[in-house]
Parts: structure tokens; sequence; C-alpha cells
């Protein structure tokens, strides 16, 4: 999972087809509406939003703390209206989905035991009918999530794929249009564990949703289901982050009442690998969240093999 310079390269058939496969096996559960504004400010609360030069890694912390809140999802970020560098797709409404794959916990336990990359799901990038797949990887022992050089396609032309090819490299593609998805993708993860902006998800509404669509099979008789819609509006996310600390009147640099310190993996002196959870900080950093009580675990890693698993409970 090295940064990646060779050309584009598309899936074989076989592989492509097995991706397929599985997106269709899973169903979306929910799908989160933003605005560019609350798009930002999700980003914000794991990294800095605003760096805009350089690819951001996306963490692979929850995966091995066990705490992948929502596992399939659509995102759709209305960007209308706005127009800078950073953006999907200045003034366009962007539609992505991410896949994570139910039986995660036990992918992670195989990328412990095997030091091997392992698939773990997928981000889908919609540009009107075409989609764009790029399969995500995790390794034992790296702190963030990989990426195989190859990228998967559903009701893509030929001369389209030619025209990505002869326009990027993998490397360039993968920032440009697959990262920065897994970046607001992440950012929702972490809103989701956060012991104020979680609420902001409590009270979803539902939307009407054909079940091919929430699957992503192709069936023009899918039956009608419902989806979970979580619209993310800026002013309450801003309460929610900032609390009394807002202060509009004046350009300060605002502290969040609790921020998000990101899971990682620390080598020791005897050559074991530790998993370090993530927590967090700040005045409401004793609040009780789904991070502490499920997360709240150390894997030991020695020769590929998992040693030993701490796991808290609640009396701690």
């Amino acid at each position: 999972m090295e940064v990646l310079t060779k050309s584009l390269e598309f899936m074989n058939h076989d592989d492509n087809m097995k991706c397929q496969m599985e997106i269709n096996n899973s169903r979306a559960s929910d799908e989160i509406r933003l605005t560019r504004k609350s798009d930002l400010m999700l980003i914000d609360l794991w990294t800095d939003s605003t760096n805009t030069t350089e690819s951001v890694p996306i963490p692979s912390d929850i995966f091995f703390a066990g705490t992948v809140p929502l596992l399939d999802c659509f995102i759709i970020i209305d960007e209308r209206g706005y127009n800078d560098s950073s953006m999907q797709a200045p003034g366009l409404l962007c539609r992505f989905r991410v896949v994570i794959s139910e039986e995660y916990r036990s992918i992670v336990s195989l990328a412990i035991a095997s030091k091997k990359d392992q698939s773990i799901g997928y981000v889908i990038r919609y540009e009107g009918e075409i989609q764009i797949i790029s399969p995500i990887y995790i390794r034992a022992g790296l702190d963030y999530l990989g990426a195989p050089g190859v990228i998967g396609y559903k009701n893509m032309p030929d001369e389209y794929k030619l025209f990505l090819q002869e326009t990027y490299t993998y490397d360039a593609f993968h920032t440009s249009a697959i990262s920065p998805i897994l970046v607001t993708w992440y950012g929702i993860q972490v809103a989701l564990l956060h012991p104020n902006t979680k609420s902001i998800f409590e009270k979803p509404g539902r939307t009407k949703i054909k079940a091919s669509i929430a699957s992503g099979k192709s069936n023009k008789k899918s039956k009608v289901k419902y989806i979970k819609t979580h619209v993310i509006k800026s002013k309450e996310l801003e309460w929610l982050i900032y609390g009394d600390n807002l202060d509009e009147g004046r350009k300060i640099k605002r502290k969040a009442l609790a921020w998000y310190v990101i899971g990682h993996w620390r080598k020791l002196k005897s050559g074991n690998m530790i998993f370090v959870k993530p927590h967090y900080k700040g005045v409401m950093r004793d609040v009780k969240t789904a991070v502490e009580l499920r997360g709240r675990e150390i894997a030991q890693v020695h020769n590929g093999t998992t040693i030993e698993m701490l796991r808290g409970n609640k009396n701690n």
C-alpha cells in the first residue's frame, strides 16, 4: 500500500464482477446529506479541511478498534453555489457510496494474523450512470487505509476508460477522485462516535428508495424500500462542536468541546506492535462514547499473531 505513481489501470473482468457482486450483496442503510460548509466541519473534526495541497491519508484506527458505526451509506454533498479549488465538483450535487464489509472484524483479525493487506470495503463514485469503484485495504501495523492500484467500474464506456487513462496516473486519480470521498466518510464516522455531534444523527428522516438502488443491483421491478436520511445542518453542527465558544463577530480560533485523537500502532522495544486506541480530549472527553465502551482494546501483535486482546468495560 505504498504511494503509487504507475499508470491508471482497471480491474480484469473477473475481479471487477467479484467486487460488483460484493457491493450488490450489501444494502445501504443511511444517506448523509451535506452542504459544502457542513462537509468541511465534519472534516475538521479530525484533520485540517483547509489543507488542499496534498493527499490526506485516511486513518484505519476505527477498524482495529472495532468501532465503525456506519457500514454502508450514501453521501450526498451539495456544492451548488460554491466554487473553490478543493471541491469535488464545483457547483454540482455530488453522490458517493462507501460500503464496508459486515465481516470487517473478522477481516481485521485475518490482517493481524497474516500481516498481509486485506480488502475491507469499497468506495463508489457516481458520475451519471457511470460508477467508479475503488477497493479499500487495511494492514496490521499500518495506521492508514490503502488502495490496490487498480479501479473497478460499472456502466463505463471504453472511450471513458481511455480518457481517464490518458489523463491520470493512478496516484493522481486516487488523490483527486477517491481520497476526498474517504476524508468526508471518515469525518462522518468520527461525528457518529463524538460525544456531542452523534446526537445530530439520532432523528433521521426516511426516504423512499428502490431496493435495487440501495444494493446497487439493476432491477426495474425492484420493490421500494426506505433509507434513513440525515440532513446535516451546519448551524446545528457548529453548536454541537463548539457550544458557547461560538463567536461569529470576532476572528478567533474556536476550541472544540471535545476533539478526536486518532488511534495508531506503536512498536515496542521487544519488537511487538501494540494498537493504541482512539480517544477524546477536551472538556467533554469524559462523556461515555462508543469509542470508549466498544473500543477499549489493545491488540499486541508478534510475528503476525495476536498475543492478547484487552477489552475494558463501564467500570474501568
